[in-house]
C-alpha cells in the first residue's frame, strides 16, 4: 500500500496542477428527514455554507405510509395531517438550530419519495451541492428498503456528499480529505476537485491507492511526503 500526503499551499505545484478551477458552491440542497444523521448532515452544509457563501436548500419528503392490509384510499384530512406535521417540525428545526442564523435557506416540505424529490429540486435549481445524511443500514434492512442515500447518488445532477452515521459536523470539513484511487476508473477530474477542496480548505490531500497482493510485497505501508 502507498499513500502519498501533500499539503496543498497556494505556491505549491502540485496544487497549481490539480486544482485547476475553484468550486462555487452557490445552492446547496441538504436532504432532512429530522433524524440524528440528517442533522450532521445540516450542520456540515451550513459549515461549507459559511465557507463558500452558499444557499441551503432544505428538502424534506413526506411520504404516505401503505399497508398491504390497506384497501381504501387515505383520507385527504390525513395527508393534510401529515404535511402540516411535517412543515411544522421544519420550522422548529430551523429555530433551534443557531449556526443557521445568517445563512441563507429555503424549505420545500412535500409529498414525494425522497430521492425523487431531492433531485428534482437539485435539477430545478440548478444544485451545486447535494448533502445527505446516511444511517448505516446494513443486512436485511438495507435489502428490503435500499439506501435512500445511495439513490440520491445515483440520480444527482451533482456532486453528492454524504455524511455517515459515524461522523460528526465540523467547523471546517475538509481540512483533511482522502481519494481513494484504483488509477484507472478514478480519473483526473476527481483528483482536481479533490484538490480543490483541500486547497479552499487549507487542508492536506492524500492520495491513497492499494495495490493487490503479491509475493513480495511488504506489509509496511510506504509513506511519501
Amino acid at each position: 500500500m502507498t499513500s502519498i500526503s501533500q499539503p496543498l499551499p497556494d505556491a505549491n505545484p502540485l496544487a497549481a496542477h490539480l486544482a485547476t478551477s475553484d468550486l462555487r458552491f452557490a445552492r446547496v440542497v441538504v436532504g432532512i428527514d429530522f433524524s440524528a444523521p440528517a442533522t450532521v448532515a445540516l450542520k456540515t452544509a451550513i459549515a461549507i455554507g459559511k465557507i463558500y457563501g452558499s444557499e441551503l436548500l432544505l428538502v424534506h419528503a413526506v411520504t404516505p405510509f401503505f399497508s398491504e392490509q390497506e384497501q381504501e384510499p387515505i383520507a385527504p384530512n390525513a395527508l393534510h395531517a401529515d404535511l402540516e406535521g411535517a412543515q411544522t417540525e421544519m420550522k422548529w428545526l430551523i429555530a433551534n438550530e443557531p449556526m443557521l442564523r445568517g445563512v441563507p435557506h429555503i424549505t420545500t416540505v412535500c409529498f414525494g419519495e425522497a430521492d425523487d424529490l431531492v433531485e428534482q429540486v437539485a435539477r430545478t435549481k440548478k444544485a451545486s451541492l447535494i448533502i445527505v445524511g446516511s444511517h448505516g443500514s446494513a443486512g436485511l434492512e438495507r435489502l428490503t428498503l435500499g439506501s435512500v442515500s445511495e439513490r440520491i447518488l445515483r440520480k444527482a445532477p451533482c456532486p453528492v456528499l454524504i455524511v455517515g452515521p459515524r461522523c460528526r459536523a465540523e467547523a471546517e470539513p475538509f481540512r483533511s480529505i482522502v481519494l481513494a484511487t484504483d488509477l484507472k476508473t478514478t480519473g483526473l477530474r476527481a483528483a482536481q476537485y479533490a484538490a480543490a477542496l483541500a486547497a479552499r480548505g487549507h487542508g492536506t490531500l492524500t492520495l491513497l491507492h492499494v495495490a493487490p497482493p503479491t509475493s513480495t510485497a511488504t506489509e509496511d505501508p510506504v509513506t511519501t511526503q
